[in-house]
């Protein structure tokens, strides 16, 4: 019997704690000549510590743990409530879970770290000794108590989760099933899913098992009729058991329980199954949690997610190839596998099934991850430019010889500007440049106009205050142009920027046009506030003044709009940090992996992509010799899983 002091607080007494008391007890019972095993749970007010006893009578629930038990052996009188049923029921202190000194004990418990508290162990003979029918394997053992935790447990940690941990017992607790349903299996297949599925039902029907079934494609959905996150349903209560099997439906009706269609998101079965949706550790874990799949993972929650907590990219996977939606996904595979590796001591048991044994896919291993850092040293001159605009002294002013019209609005319209001449005529081209002040259109204060009306073979020389009261842009489009006549001159004149934009043709100085940059020297917040990317085309620059010698940190945007050579003599300079966050990684290699490694891999938290550290199950598809030890099942049939 175990016991338990509580409170409950009581508003009739002012806030006043009421003490209480929770008493379990197992007892075997016999009904209709049935001897059974129940477990009677018992709450109530009781007297305060270190003696409490109940002060009115509790309230009391009972359900059957073991049914069909042997009867008293010949001789032995049974009194019920009296005579302790001592053929089927022990009750002792557990073994230390290091100690290998029991029977059948050859290596120490595996789960040694979290049972180092007082527990207590209760062992049911269910018929049989060693010597006769069933060779005394008919006996299983219970065990209660609390178990030990680390420090500094976050809730991203499922060993933080304060569950009970059976110690040498295979009976009791939650259980889980990770199922897939992805579109690769066939309707066939699915029957003989749903049939395996319905066999583990029956199997744990009627024992203390508390089970829930995650089914999962390109997302996951818990079999809850009332459509929960997560449930777990009681295997002890009959309602409990006919409800799961009728969600997970009938083999022999296509159209019931679980659907086929879609990827395979290994990270979104993993994720329900221990996480809340906001991404916390649920309260309820599994002890035992089986994975089934009929393959690689396809798909992440960064494709596709039940969760409402957000799937952030991890870092680590940069460099990764991406999804097809129908390849081995190996980021997919990653991101499952860092829920997996935060299990705590669930028991993962992965099953494989598929009648391509061989199969296999492409894994890629990184090489060292890095990310740049960037540095600027200490010699560094930051310098902001002024352009000088300049003329050639041989620079000519010209206006075509033909091709043009020259006229003057009379008020109403535009005439010549020669009365009696024809507006193309020489006259009237004399007329307009004399008279001309203002380039066109329009001319509200001259009412002069030239427009160009074709091609000319020749040109005819004009003043330069001509040529800029008609010129408005550079090239020969408005019929006025400059040239250099004869040639070049070693004299060049101060210019401004609007005689050199409406005149300059060529991006040298050969068209008679050139700019040059004096630099000075400004301030650093002077240059980024004006400097937009490397070069001197901004009118900004940086230069060293000698070799550096001392190296500051830079971002990378200063470090993109100034560094100009693909070394380091320009005072700016790149350096690969290994460390995290990778954001590159050096050269990867890649190799083949079995399609059933990765899940025997994800179980042991094996990364490297070669097969190992999982123990499979043989010979494949049963039946096996090693069931007891394997953690990973290999079925070359979906017939073995139903």
């Amino acid at each position: 019997m175990l016991s338990w002091n509580g409170s409950l607080a009581d508003s009739s007494t002012g806030g006043v704690a009421t003490p209480t008391l929770t008493v379990v007890s197992y007892r075997v019972i016999e009904v209709a000549g049935e001897f059974r095993l129940i477990r009677v749970h018992c709450f109530g007010v009781s007297t305060a510590p270190p003696n409490p006893v109940f002060t009115v009578t509790p309230a009391c629930d009972t359900a059957v743990v073991l049914r069909e038990l042997e009867p008293p052996p010949p001789g032995f009188t049974w009194i019920p409530g009296v005579t302790a049923p001592s053929w089927v029921l022990t009750v002792s202190n557990a073994l230390a879970a290091d100690d290998i000194s029991g029977p059948g004990d050859t290596v120490a418990d595996p789960g040694l770290d979290s049972k180092n508290a007082r527990r207590v162990v209760v062992t049911i003979n269910g018929g049989g000794d060693a010597a006769g029918l069933g060779g005394g394997q008919n006996q299983i053992s219970l065990s209660a108590g609390g178990t030990a935790r680390e420090y500094n447990l976050t809730t991203d940690d499922l060993s933080g989760a304060p569950t009970f941990i059976a110690s040498r017992s295979r009976c009791g607790g939650n259980f889980g099933m990770i199922v897939d349903k992805s579109g690769s299996i066939s309707q066939t297949q699915m029957d003989s899913i749903k049939g395996g599925i319905r066999n583990f039902i029956d199997a744990f029907a009627g024992t203390p098992i508390k089970l829930e079934v995650v089914t999962f494609s390109a997302t996951s959905t818990t079999l809850d009729s009332a459509g929960g996150w997560t449930r777990y349903y009681d295997m002890l209560i009959d309602s409990d058991v006919n409800e799961l099997k009728g969600l997970v439906g009938d083999p022999a009706d296509p159209s019931s329980g679980i659907q086929r269609g879609g990827g395979t998101n290994w990270e979104d079965g993993f994720f329900r199954m221990l996480r809340n949706t906001d991404g916390t550790v649920q309260s309820s874990l599994p002890g035992t949690l089986i994975f089934f799949t009929d393959g690689v993972p396809t798909r992440s929650r960064l494709d596709y997610s039940s969760a409402t907590a957000p799937a952030v990219p991890d870092p680590l996977d940069n460099g990764l190839p991406g999804t097809d939606g129908g390849s081995f996904y190996q980021i997919g595979w990653n991101r499952a596998e860092r829920i997996v590796r935060d299990r705590g001591q669930i028991n993962l048991i992965g099953v494989y099934v598929s009648p391509n044994l061989t199969a296999t896919s492409q894994w890629t291993n990184q090489g060292a991850g890095y990310h740049w850092v960037y540095e600027v040293g200490d010699t560094v001159v930051y310098e902001q430019g002024a352009t000088t605009y300049e003329r050639n002294a041989n620079v000519v002013y010209q206006v075509q010889g033909s091709g043009m019209r020259f006229e003057r609005w009379n008020g109403s319209s535009w005439v010549s500007a020669a009365s009696g001449y024809s507006s193309s005529s020489s006259q009237a081209r004399n007329a307009y440049l004399t008279a001309n002040t203002s380039p066109n259109p329009p001319d509200p204060g001259d009412n002069y106009r030239a427009r160009r009306t074709g091609s000319s073979s020749s040109w005819v020389a004009i003043t330069q205050a001509q040529y800029e009261a008609s010129n408005t842009g550079s090239g020969t489009g408005e019929g006025f142009r400059t040239t250099v006549s004869p040639s070049l001159s070693s004299t060049w004149v101060s210019a401004t920027a609007a005689q050199y934009n409406g005149s300059n043709t060529t991006t040298d100085s050969s068209d008679g046009w050139r700019t040059s940059t004096s630099w000075v020297t400004t301030t650093q917040g002077v240059y980024e506030a004006g400097n937009v990317n490397s070069g001197t085309a901004d009118g900004y620059r940086t230069t060293v003044s000698g070799t550096p010698s001392v190296w500051s940190a830079a971002t990378q945007a200063q470090f993109d709009a100034s560094n100009t050579t693909s070394d380091d003599l320009d005072g700016w300079r790149g350096v690969k940090s290994y460390s995290l966050p990778y954001t590159n990684y050096e050269a990867t290699t890649t190799l083949d992996i079995n399609n059933s490694a990765t899940i025997g891999n994800i179980v042991v938290g094996n990364r490297s992509g070669v097969a190992g550290g999982y123990v499979e199950a043989s010979p494949a598809g049963g039946p096996y010799t090693n069931a007891d030890v394997a953690d990973l099942f290999v079925l070359p049939d979906y017939t073995n899983f139903s």
